[in-house]
């Protein structure tokens, strides 16, 4: 996706993020409720559908994705907010510290959309998230994020499609030479789900920890290229828990 920026002043930044296309690939279809028997029991008065055909046994979908079903892929949501730098580096204070706020507002809201789209959940949710980091000895740039986003569960004609617990994700990662045009980074983050939820049949960790590695270059002084390495650690059911990661960073 793109995400264009615009600094205010020296500690207030504005953003907008937005996926022109995103694309999800499922490898095991049969797990979830969408693709199961049209003769299975709705659950609890959801939009899903037993995974097997007993009534008051628990649909199977992903927490994340709650509408995804089959390989594809379509527009993403748009995400506004803004961010407070409170503490810098650069202004003699120990540590970096910032709080950023997320705006998610929906492209797509229909339940026949949001099944098409898959990647969305047609309400709008508000997250929070805190970046702490220090450099040490211009060697070493450590950092620490913790985010929260708290979900509205999908309505449809007024009436509630399925509970969708909140999100709380933490990170941590580091940069090794982070005033040299060539850069080493190591990224480790977790996806929490936090609260009620309607029941998921899981056939693996309900919440995933990743882990990044990878370079980042700058060809010129203004200019970025991350490339990275990326593995699902905790999905060792997955068919494929492997990815790369492609960033091109440009300031003025």
């Amino acid at each position: 996706g793109f995400n264009v920026s615009y600094g205010v002043n020296d500690w207030l930044t504005t953003f907008l993020e937005f996926e022109p296309y995103r694309h999800y690939h499922v490898s095991r279809p049969g797990r979830l409720s969408f693709n199961s028997l049209a003769s299975n029991p709705q659950f609890d008065g959801t939009i899903y559908r037993s995974l097997i055909p007993v009534a008051g046994a628990a649909p199977g979908y992903s927490e994340q994705y709650p509408f995804i079903s089959h390989n594809g892929g379509a527009v993403g949501d748009i995400t506004l907010g803004l961010q407070f730098g409170l503490l810098s580096e650069r202004k003699g204070n120990p540590v970096n510290f910032g709080i950023r706020t997320d705006f998610i507002i929906p492209t797509r809201t229909s339940l026949g959309d949001l099944l098409d789209n898959q990647g969305q959940t047609g309400e709008f949710n508000f997250g929070v998230n805190m970046a702490l980091s220090k450099t040490f000895h211009d060697l070493v740039l450590g950092t620490f994020n913790w985010g929260y986003r708290f979900t509205r569960d999908p309505r449809f004609g007024g009436t509630v499609g399925m509970t969708q617990a909140d999100q709380m994700r933490v990170g941590a990662g580091f940069l090794i030479f982070p005033e040299k045009r060539f850069q080493l980074m190591s990224e480790y983050n977790g996806l929490v789900f936090v609260g009620k939820h309607t029941p998921d049949t899981s056939f693996g960790a309900r919440d995933p920890f990743e882990i990044l590695a990878g370079v980042r270059m700058y060809p010129w002084s203004n200019v970025a290229l991350d490339v990275g390495y990326r593995n699902t650690a905790n999905l060792s059911a997955h068919g494929d828990r492997n990815g790369f990661v492609i960033k091109l960073g440009m300031a003025y």
